[in-house]
């Protein structure tokens, strides 16, 4: 474009503010040639055709159109405005070098940074000319930048003042003009004097017009900045290769800080500060592209954490914050600088491990990390204990591109989860099969609730001593339209890991409380109702709610119900015994299920609002003739006792071991010896026949 006065377009839809820029401007530049207009879509083929030397547009106005503004000439500058706050929105501009990214202050002062670049970018003339008249008009025109004209030997130029001060010198403090480039090479960071070099090169052998380099230097404080360089030749030999340039130097440290402020918010996660899913990204492709060519294996661990839920419904989102941080902190440590630990969303991690021969490294790291997360950490003066799943692939046995190796990293780590938590699993082909049968079956249950498949069978708990029935416990089943009758631990799992349970468990829940006042308004005798919990159920915050909610609709008495929780809900952690204090105070009976499974379990006697305790069926298996297992069962009921907690025993399935709880002065058993779970309508002749009622009565 022909060098003259600078062409200025302000696009901005307030008049006020358009009226107090073009003011500001002129006040300055009074030869800038300034136009106004409130939309862009009037001026888009003016803006993008180059029609303007330099542009100023708010970002949010033209997001949309961002890709065209790639295609304006070389000479047409964009300078876009964010507002406060939406610093990030820039990266785009940064990344895809569209122009100039400045933050639009509500004071003004972004005008005087707007001058400063308007003054930078003034066009100088097409070719520079030789001799001083260039050089003074070029000093001019840069306004804050410094100036310089060099021989491209190096033995001879010209240094503006400012050109020194932009490092914090003053003109005397620099060394002759022929020791200057030795002396600036020492002062530039280490990381960037390579690249200097090589454009500098480029420059002085002809291959390129122009020199424009960034880097660091080191200022006299003793902090690095960042300047930038640009020349143009002065003249050029026979060969095309210049003479000797001239050019300015700039002080662009503010605007480099502001492109890495913008670079980490759009590719760190801002709470643990570790890569997120963009930068992961960009660096499995690079960690592929580096397999591919030299050999070897990656693997993709993919983590999530066991009960982060749990943390963040009871203690709190900033202890579950708390729990990301310091999870990021230990996963760090267990990997190599070399390899990346990232952060998807939620709980879940992933790491690249770079350089392995064979899948044996991923296992070792894998291992170290799983023993290192079932540590405890301390948050706000209490011990968390949590746990991980970890799915892991291997490239390049496992996929062939980023989304594959992810997906199968995600399966595996599933199937990790499945097992029983805090465990890992390689990817195999078996696993998309299992995946399949999983999502299959996860959609057939949702079917199953508006189906009406699920149904309740009732096995009965008995008083020893009287042989009469106490109460009776809901078992669930699902009547499978093409599997038949389905038990509990074949769909239940899924139901708790994909939330479905909680659905399930509402439906559990109405129809057998309304099955059991059914049962009493036909004349039998009321007997306590027990209903199992599962665990996602015991950390719903509304469960009193909606127990409370079922009482009322169905009409039974609350200490006509007992919940059961189970023994490994209890291990997961401290509750802080709000949901269990909730619920026993509406004079619901709680149960802990499977008791003695885990000996730690005996410390929470002392802690819970329990009434009831049911002994684990491994402890029946070989009575009597197992005799440490009789003496711990005997001791559980000893100390029950003592504590006032009534004991069932339950999985009883001879009369030895009936004999042997009996002896043990044990409170109820249940088991197969008096009923298979039975469906209601035969629980209830089952009943009837104890109880000697008959339908009519």
């Amino acid at each position: 474009m022909a060098a003259g006065p600078i062409k200025l377009l302000l696009i901005e839809p307030s008049p006020e503010e358009s009226k107090a820029f073009h003011r500001f401007v002129m006040d300055e530049m009074p030869s800038a040639l300034v136009s106004e207009v409130p939309g862009f879509e009037e001026v888009e083929a003016e803006v993008i055709g180059g029609s303007f030397d330099v542009v100023v547009v708010p970002l949010a106005m033209v997001s949309d159109h961002l890709p065209r503004f790639g295609g304006r000439p070389p000479w047409a500058h964009i300078i876009f405005l964010a507002e406060p706050g939406a610093e990030a929105s820039l990266y785009p501009v940064v990344r895809d070098r569209l122009g100039t990214g400045l933050v639009k202050d509500g004071e003004g002062h972004y005008r005087q940074q707007v001058l400063n670049h308007l003054k930078a970018w003034e066009p100088a003339q097409t070719q520079f000319g030789e001799g001083r008249d260039t050089r003074m008009q070029l000093a001019l025109e840069a306004g804050d930048a410094g100036y310089f004209e060099v021989a491209t030997d190096g033995s001879r130029g010209y240094l503006s003042p400012r050109s020194a001060n932009l490092a914090g010198f003053q003109p005397d403090d620099l060394p002759p003009f022929d020791q200057l480039w030795s002396w600036a090479r020492e002062r530039v960071h280490p990381k960037d004097l390579e690249g200097l070099l090589k454009a500098c090169r480029a420059f002085v052998e002809g291959t390129e017009h122009d020199l424009d380099a960034s880097f660091r230097f080191l200022h006299k404080s003793g902090e690095y900045r960042w300047l930038n360089v640009g020349a143009r030749s002065f003249f050029r030999d026979g060969q095309g290769r210049p003479r000797g340039a001239a050019g300015m130097i700039q002080d662009i440290h503010q605007r480099k800080q502001t492109e890495e402020m913008v670079f980490h918010q759009a590719n760190f996660d801002p709470l643990t500060d570790l890569p997120n899913r963009i930068l992961f990204h960009d660096r499995l492709i690079q960690a592929m592209k580096t397999v591919a060519r030299y050999g070897g294996q990656l693997a993709i661990l993919f983590i999530d954490l066991d009960r982060f839920k749990w943390v963040n419904d009871f203690l709190g989102h900033s202890s579950g914050d708390r729990l990301l941080q310091l999870t990021a902190a230990r996963l760090q440590d267990c990997v190599r600088k070399s390899d990346t630990v990232a952060r998807l969303g939620g709980d879940e991690f992933i790491i690249i491990l770079t350089e392995l021969n064979d899948s044996g490294g991923a296992e070792s790291v894998a291992r170290k990390i799983l023993k290192r997360l079932a540590e405890p950490f301390e948050i706000e003066g209490e011990a968390i204990r949590i746990s991980g799943s970890i799915g892991i692939s291997m490239y390049p046995d496992d996929g062939e591109d980023v989304d594959e190796l992810l997906k199968h990293a995600d399966t595996a780590m599933y199937e990790a989860k499945e097992s029983g938590k805090n465990a890992l699993r390689f990817y195999t082909s078996n696993m998309n099969r299992c995946l399949m049968e999983r999502i299959r079956l996860e959609k057939e249950m949702n079917q199953a609730l508006e189906r009406d498949e699920f149904v309740l069978h009732y096995q009965p708990v008995i008083d020893p001593e009287t042989n009469r029935i106490v109460s009776v416990e809901a078992l669930l089943r699902w009547r499978h339209p093409t599997r038949g009758l389905l038990g509990p631990l074949q769909f239940l799992p899924l139901a708790e890991s994909n939330g479905l349970i909680s659905k399930i468990g509402v439906w559990v829940l109405k129809t057998a409380c309304a099955q059991a006042k059914q049962w009493q308004d036909s004349g039998l005798p009321p007997i306590v109702l027990s209903i199992n919990l599962s665990n996602r159920q015991c950390l719903e915050m509304k469960l009193k709610d909606h127990v409370q909610s079922v009482l009322s609709e169905s009409g039974l008495s609350p200490n006509q119900l007992a919940l059961e929780i189970n023994t490994r809900f209890m291990m997961d952690g401290d509750p802080r015994y709000e949901v269990l204090r909730e619920l026993s105070s509406m004079d619901v009976n709680l149960i802990l299920d499977n008791f003695g499974s885990d000996p730690a379990s005996l410390t929470w006697l002392t802690h819970l609002p329990i009434r009831s305790l049911k002994l684990d069926r491994t402890f029946l298996r070989r009575l009597p003739e197992q005799a440490q297992n009789a003496l711990l069962a005997e001791a559980i009921i000893t100390m029950a006792h003592k504590l006032d907690i009534e004991v069932v025993g339950e999985g009883v399935e001879s009369l030895e071991q009936l004999g042997f709880l009996a002896s043990c002065e044990c409170d109820l058993v249940q088991g197969y010896l008096f009923s298979h779970p039975l469906p209601n309508h035969e629980f209830e002749r089952f009943f009837r026949t104890q109880t000697g009622i008959s339908a009519t009565a």
